[in-house]
């Protein structure tokens, strides 16, 4: 299990490089939410932004995988990739807990 600072919860396929977060009940700063032209950022890119900027870890965004009609499901994902040294994401998981 990932400890980190965040309330989600993951789901770790049994074969795969990939996990997953459900990022519904993390809190998204106001900043994150808008880009720069003002447009409205879907839930999961803006906690990809807030997680990049703020704990230097990229995640990816889920909604693109989703139908047009279901992006509201996705935004509540965002993936993990662990196909990195295990040094790196040791690292990762240290920059999760700030």
């Amino acid at each position: 299990m990932l400890a980190s600072n965040f309330d989600w919860s993951l789901w770790v396929p049994k074969g795969s490089t990939f996990v997953l977060a459900d990022i519904s009940k993390i809190e998204i700063k106001e900043k994150y939410m808008y880009d720069e032209d003002g447009k409205k950022r879907s839930r999961d890119y803006a906690f990809a932004y807030q997680l990049a900027y703020e704990n230097k870890v990229v995640c990816t965004p889920m909604s693109p995988f989703y139908d047009s009609k279901d992006i509201a499901l996705g935004e509540r994902y965002v993936r993990f990739a662990f196909c990195l040294e295990e040094d790196t994401l040791r690292e990762a998981g240290k920059r999760l807990l700030q």
